[in-house]
């Protein structure tokens, strides 16, 4: 994964601050189903995010530090959180921010995928850029709108989804980037653990 190019909050701001303190991991056993395996128990690790987003993932992705971060570009800040499957080449990175209640209110997921995609198209460009079109799916019962977009890095292919979802007055960012070769079986990873995350009360 060193060679991705990641363009990560889309123009807002991530939340540096709340990398530490809203940050817990609990580790479990479970079967892997479909593209997380067989039939056979492996490990999983559990993140929660802002107190509030538990994303369950398998254990070959590792967390990166902060000072892993430093060695990626990314388009603006830094994300609050970021996992890495150097096996499959799979990374995914989640960022998030509250907005004020009346603009929570009246913003749409969708009005900011189509905002944050306008802000990478450009920087992008260089990497041969190319828009793949809007999308949404499911994060823990709610629905994320975003897009997903293709570029080359080293001519290594390469896919990125990015996804907007509302919680309250809380927005979440986040962005999967996959090689293109691996493109099926990473976007069958992608779907179990977003179907799989779920929302605190």
């Amino acid at each position: 994964m060193d060679l991705c190019v990641f363009p990560v909050c889309g123009g807002d701001r991530c939340a540096r601050d709340m990398l530490i303190s809203t940050k817990s991991f609990s580790r479990c056993s479970l079967p892997r189903r479909g593209a997380l395996g067989f039939e056979r128990i492996f490990l999983m690790s559990t993140a929660q995010l802002n107190k509030e987003l538990n994303l369950t993932y398998p254990d070959s992705f590792v967390e990166l530090t902060q000072e892993d971060l430093k060695k990626h570009k990314f388009f603006e800040e830094a994300p609050g959180f970021c996992i890495q499957d150097a096996e499959r080449h799979i990374m995914i990175s989640v960022s998030w921010r509250q907005a004020n209640p009346f603009v929570a209110m009246l913003a749409g997921s969708a009005d900011i995928a189509k905002n944050m995609e306008a802000k990478i198209r450009k920087p992008m460009g260089k990497y041969g850029y190319h828009l793949e079109g809007f999308m949404n799916r499911e994060i823990g019962g709610k629905t994320a709108d975003g897009y997903r977009y293709t570029y080359k890095v080293q001519d290594i292919g390469m896919m990125g989804e990015s996804l907007s979802v509302k919680s309250g007055s809380n927005f979440y960012y986040i962005h999967s980037y996959l090689r293109q070769e691996l493109r099926e079986e990473s976007l069958s990873v992608l779907d179990e653990i977003f179907e799989t995350a779920a929302w605190e009360e």
